[in-house]
């Protein structure tokens, strides 16, 4: 009966111990995270990208992620869960050169529309619904979007009601603080 009181006593002590252990190191982990900016990126990884927003022809805002280095130019929505990326939400693929585009949906999980656009933020080509192809084996053959001469290109959903509404020739409004001509001093400065 004593041993099994004393094992009762150690048990419980040691429970505590862990108890108050652990939340220390989630506290602690937690504290870290939020005030330090390192581990704020490394925790949020899918919104490494900077955000602007846009306007479009009818005044509705669309929040974008710019792709502005080659690795995110690369990886474009490459390996994006649709629960990542919002049905009001872009990529736009910054170049500061005019040229040759051409895309591909490897590791895909929903079908894009894509929109090429001149310096100014016409739409100048869609390709609407290009199919998702979740991985990297083929076949069946990873989807291509035709090669179009443009500067940017604006990639979202196909199932956005806000893709749907955009059209060849409109033009569309940058709104952020940062001018396009600024990021494109970041990119070659």
């Amino acid at each position: 009966m004593y041993i099994h009181q004393f094992t009762k006593k150690l048990i419980k002590k040691s429970c505590s111990k862990n108890l108050l252990i652990s939340i220390l190191l989630i506290f602690g982990a937690l504290l870290t995270s939020c005030t330090n900016p390192i581990f704020s990126d490394l925790f949020d990884k899918k919104s490494s990208l900077e955000s602007v927003k846009i306007k479009l022809p009818s005044g509705e805002i669309i929040r974008v992620k710019l792709a502005l280095s080659e690795e995110e130019k690369t990886k474009g929505l490459s390996g994006i869960s649709d629960s990542q990326f919002k049905k009001d939400e872009g990529l736009l693929f910054f170049y500061t050169k005019r040229g040759k585009r051409s895309f591909w949906m490897p590791d895909t999980y929903f079908p894009l529309d894509i929109f090429f656009l001149d310096k100014k933020l016409k739409i100048v080509d869609i390709v609407r619904n290009l199919p998702n192809h979740p991985g990297f084996e083929e076949p069946p053959p990873i989807p291509r979007a035709r090669t179009v001469y443009a500067f940017h290109v604006l990639e979202m959903r196909s199932d956005s009601h806000l893709a749907k509404k955009l059209n060849h020739g409109d033009q569309l409004h940058w709104l952020s603080s940062i001018s396009l001509s600024e990021i494109e001093s970041r990119i070659h400065p």
